[in-house]
């Protein structure tokens, strides 16, 4: 394959552009980068320096990229070494168990060993005593009898198990129709489309339980699984999941992938039944059938007007309160519709349009 080189591009990827000197020192978020060392140490590899012609540089998204490979290695050398100190914690242990259970028989005559020779710091380490073979057996048959019984718990008709249910029981109510089901509170009547959203609700609004909080697997912190990654990002400098297309960023991977898939890609999986319309999210495609159903459930409690969908509602409640939230740019009068706004600026300032 040809490559148009110049002598002003990026050594990685040949794109013209700025780009920054892959030799100079360059700070990143408190620390301190060299880009060529960064290539050397992460893949071994030392860009050619010429004399005669400008040699280049790395652009940002190359930068972007070398960085997450370079916290990568440190992240996976991190826990190699994390790993490899259980394994010697392990075999010590291992070690002093066999020595405590070993009789006097099984030392040399001449270690005459006095109670004042095990006083020393070295020999202050609690004994960790392993199952015996009877003891292990027993063990497992607890843990298989255990997870039979679990097996055996009857599935109740939205998944859950009867154990858990009892935790919900009278908590929500399940209704069902031909196109979904919901799960509605019983405290405040809200509706939820998944159990996860109603139990989230709940435990936060009605039980006022904040959310979990996961440990950092590299420091002390502790921090909500929807802040891990700002966490890891800001105080370890290891980079959240980013688009590479428009730079933005997210709390999981997962995420990521649908926000590429959706918008970068223009992926809709979710048709809608009544028309050729498409949509990316089954969200999505839900407030839409909702155009086509004729129940209109939601009441104006001043005029008695009646609304498909809480946008409806919450956009005529705007005439009744008089919240103008549309200005015009010209005068600065301000509407309460769109519609009125258009139809303003059309009559009063043609010359806007």
């Amino acid at each position: 394959m040809e490559s148009n080189f110049s002598d002003s591009m990026c050594r990685c990827c040949a794109s013209e552009g700025v780009f920054k000197d892959f030799n100079s020192t360059y700070q990143w978020m408190g620390a301190e980068e060299v880009y060529a060392d960064m290539l050397k140490d992460c893949f071994d590899i030392t860009l050619t320096v010429s004399e005669t012609i400008n040699s280049g540089g790395i652009c940002e998204v190359c930068i972007t990229q070398l960085r997450n490979a370079f916290n990568f290695k440190k992240q996976v050398q991190y826990t190699e070494e994390q790993f490899k100190r259980k394994i010697e914690e392990m075999k010590f242990k291992t070690e002093i168990v066999k020595v405590e259970e070993a009789g006097e028989d099984d030392f040399p005559s001449d270690h005459n060993l006095s109670d004042d020779d095990f006083s020393s710091p070295e020999y202050d380490i609690p004994i960790i005593k392993m199952e015996s073979s009877s003891e292990s057996a027993k063990s497992k048959k607890r843990a298989t009898k255990g997870a039979t019984t679990r097996s055996k718990k009857a599935k109740t008709e939205d998944g859950e198990t009867s154990a858990k249910r009892s935790k919900w029981d009278g908590k929500y109510t399940l209704k069902v129709t031909d196109q979904e089901k919901k799960y509605e509170c019983n405290d405040c009547q809200r509706a939820f489309p998944k159990r996860p959203n109603f139990t989230q609700h709940y435990t936060h609004v009605h039980l006022k339980q904040g959310p979990k909080l996961r440990s950092c697997h590299l420091c002390d912190v502790f921090v909500t699984g929807s802040r891990r990654s700002r966490h890891m990002e800001e105080v370890h400098g290891l980079p959240r999941p980013t688009c590479a297309a428009c730079g933005k960023k997210f709390c999981f991977p997962s995420k990521l992938i649908k926000h590429q898939k959706t918008v970068h890609m223009g992926e809709k999986n979710h048709p809608c039944t009544r028309c050729d319309k498409s949509f990316a999210t089954r969200y999505a495609m839900l407030k839409h059938c909702e155009t086509h159903s004729e129940l209109r459930p939601y009441n104006c409690d001043v005029c008695g007007k009646k609304f498909k969908n809480k946008k409806g509602l919450s956009v005529h409640m705007d005439i009744h309160n008089n919240r103008r939230r549309y200005k015009c740019e010209a005068c600065d009068r301000g509407f309460v519709q769109t519609s009125s706004l258009k139809y303003h600026i059309t009559k009063h300032h043609p010359e806007s349009v």
